[in-house]
């Protein structure tokens, strides 16, 4: 049996791994416990950095189902589209800290806006300024000033991926399938360009 993690969430949010199965049932189990265990200690750091201005990042990471029977398996831990600019930063237009993503202009745009209303509702957070005959213009002016701050200065990075997603928690997949299927697992993680193997004793 051979499993590589290809990438630490590409794209939307992903860890894949391709499974060579050998032992369809009992790796495939040995894997959910694993993503599980993932999900949990991201959702754990999340809450730690305080970085879940709602729930919704936290609730959103899950594994993703994949069938068992198949020869090659692709597994998949999946979140919010934001995910990386919560744990990887974004740089601000007047604060620069030497995040790898920036924002590029001060006025926010519509989705922007729209979005921190969301949040403004979701949280909720209360607003100062707020006028009880018009509590939707209140809201829209209480989110363009919340989106033009957070513009100007970026948001602080809170890696909640790499404190998990570590060398040593790669090896316990590898041990899980291991000792699930009592076959020699050889591992390539090309995030960590970290080569790990092991079998069952």
């Amino acid at each position: 049996m051979k499993v590589e993690i290809l990438s630490q969430l590409q794209n939307i949010g992903t860890n894949v791994t391709n499974v060579h199965q050998a032992n369809g049932n009992e790796s495939y189990n040995a894997i959910l416990r694993w993503c599980r265990e993932v999900v949990e200690e991201m959702q754990q750091v999340l809450n730690q950095n305080d970085s879940k201005a709602t729930l919704n990042l936290m609730q959103s990471i899950k594994p993703k189902e994949f069938a068992p029977e198949q020869n090659k398996i692709k597994i998949e831990i999946i979140g919010d589209y934001y995910w990386k600019f919560v744990n990887y930063g974004v740089d601000g237009v007047d604060f620069k800290r030497g995040y790898p993503y920036s924002f590029r202009y001060i006025r926010p745009s519509a989705n922007h806006i729209a979005a921190i209303k969301k949040w403004i509702t979701d949280k909720p957070v209360t607003i100062t300024d707020y006028d009880d005959t018009d509590p939707e213009n209140s809201k829209t002016q209480a989110a363009y000033a919340i989106a033009t701050g957070t513009k100007k200065k970026g948001i602080q990075a809170r890696p909640f991926v790499e404190p998990v997603l570590t060398p040593a928690k790669i090896k316990e997949l590898v041990n899980e399938i291991a000792l699930a299927t009592n076959k020699q697992i050889r591992l390539r993680f090309f995030g960590a360009m970290t080569n790990v193997s092991t079998k069952k004793k």
